[in-house]
């Protein structure tokens, strides 16, 4: 906790520290922070530094508003900027205030700021809250496609997906090949899923005709309740959405996965007058294949630390990508 004092505050954590200073050069006249949070990101035992946080600067923004601050690596830091700054402001719905991107002196990390979201979160077993995240989804996806160029954003189509799905395989042979120590609870989970990487690349063209229907648009990639927030303004309800670290052009199909295809189908065929609900029903299949190639690849991180409950979670992630290769009548 941090109290309003003459001068520059003094921060025990150096990641506060860190997020006060980005904030002061990107707003020079501002006030110190009442107080900042670390919301992810936690400091090591050891001591090492955070390399990527996200905190709350409370009493920065506009009206004393809390601001979130999000450390990250320059590419990424790019990709939200672009969104924030030039694709958002732009689209038929609510977004977060956007007040800007630094990067630190080394040029290692950069900072991105933007209004807080609040605490409302978003709940699938609300029906309101369900067709709401369907509409404003396809809203967005065929409102964007004509606001950005595709080269001003990264790859999202299932190549990027086939090139993670070969990282994946690669990563879990060369683990296997140095832990020759492992029980086998934990080695099958593992072995399982290099044979799932050799079956869906083998047929990853009948991935591909899975989604191949829906145009390329701006996606978000991590369309997660986790990322979701909801918004009472004026009796009525809105969607508000943040990190887009994970964004890019390509197809829709990873986004659609937890929507209500109905209501998805019925929004965006309003641009799309030719789509099919059976169109997105087919992509559906393919953003779980997408889905699962992403969980694994970034729980994959920890196997480096040797972590455990990691390998507890490969062997969840092994039994849901079976599940959607079944789905999309692609297993053995």
């Amino acid at each position: 906790m941090v109290e309003r004092v003459a001068g520059e505050p003094v921060y025990a954590d150096r990641h506060e520290h860190l997020a006060y200073q980005a904030w002061s050069e990107l707003q020079p006249e501002s006030e110190a922070p009442i107080s900042i949070k670390i919301l992810k990101g936690k400091p090591a035992k050891d001591g090492k530094r955070l390399k990527r946080i996200v905190c709350r600067l409370l009493g920065v923004g506009p009206a004393g508003s809390a601001v979130i601050g999000k450390r990250c690596r320059p590419v990424q830091a790019i990709v939200e900027d672009t969104i924030y700054q030039n694709i958002l402001p732009h689209l038929p719905f609510p977004s977060l205030n956007y007040y800007g991107m630094v990067t630190e002196t080394k040029g290692e990390y950069s900072w991105i700021f933007v209004e807080d979201a609040g605490e409302e979160t978003y709940s699938a077993p609300l029906e309101e809250h369900r067709l709401l995240k369907s509409e404003w989804l396809a809203l967005m996806h065929t409102s964007a496609m004509h606001l950005v160029a595709p080269n001003d954003l990264p790859d999202k189509g299932p190549n990027q997906y086939l090139k993670r799905l070969q990282v994946v395989r690669n990563a879990i042979q060369g683990y296997l090949a140095n832990h020759r120590g492992l029980q086998t609870g934990d080695l099958l989970p593992l072995q399982s899923i290099v044979v799932q990487c050799d079956l869906l690349e083998s047929r990853w063209h009948q991935v591909e005709l899975l989604c191949d229907r829906l145009p390329w648009t701006l996606v978000h990639g991590d369309f997660k309740a986790k990322n979701l927030r909801m918004q009472q303004n004026n009796g009525r309800i809105s969607l508000l959405t943040f990190d887009w670290a994970e964004a890019g052009w390509g197809t829709p199909a990873t986004d659609i996965v937890q929507v209500d295809t109905t209501a998805y189908w019925l929004k965006a065929s309003n641009m799309w007058p030719w789509l099919k609900l059976k169109v997105i029903e087919r992509s559906v299949k393919a953003g779980k294949i997408f889905r699962c190639i992403d969980v694994i690849y970034w729980e994959l991180s920890s196997l480096k630390h040797q972590n455990s409950g990691s390998l507890r979670s490969l062997g969840i992630y092994q039994s849901w990508l079976a599940d959607a290769l079944q789905a999309a009548s692609l297993e053995y």
